[in-house]
């Protein structure tokens, strides 16, 4: 039950930032209704992805590197190259927006600490030797 909090927290989190990163790029003038849903989808998609990625790391780093790689799996299903030759020229917008992402992103997937599971052998020993 506890995933389906998390997932629904990530979709959210990545069609918010999908929207508002497109019509930082575009500006208000600029988004059309049908490219800021496509947007929002691509995000939606990707991220779901990556949250089971990320959760599977302890570290925010994971979290910051994906959050930063991110706008480039974006454009690689826009139509590249050209795509990642607007991602690199509105780096300023793109590239934060994906790290705000990714780490909302991590922040959403650990909620309710680690969901149960087996412990790993390595734990589970150390645990014993110290009761």
């Amino acid at each position: 039950m506890i995933w389906v909090v998390r997932l629904s927290l990530v979709a959210a989190i990545a069609a918010g930032l999908g929207v508002a990163g497109s019509l930082l790029v575009f500006g208000i003038n600029g988004a059309t209704g049908g490219g800021l849903a496509l947007f929002a989808a691509l995000s939606i998609a990707i991220w779901l992805v990556l949250a089971l990625v990320i959760h599977r790391s302890n570290t925010y780093v994971t979290a910051i590197a994906w959050g930063l790689f991110s706008p480039l799996i974006g454009a690689t299903f826009l139509g590249p190259p050209v795509s990642y030759l607007y991602v690199l020229s509105t780096w300023y917008v793109c590239f934060p927006v994906g790290l705000a992402t990714g780490l909302l992103v991590k922040f959403a997937v650990s909620l309710g600490g680690r969901a149960a599971g087996p412990k790993s052998p390595s734990t589970t020993s150390a645990e014993e030797s110290l009761a």
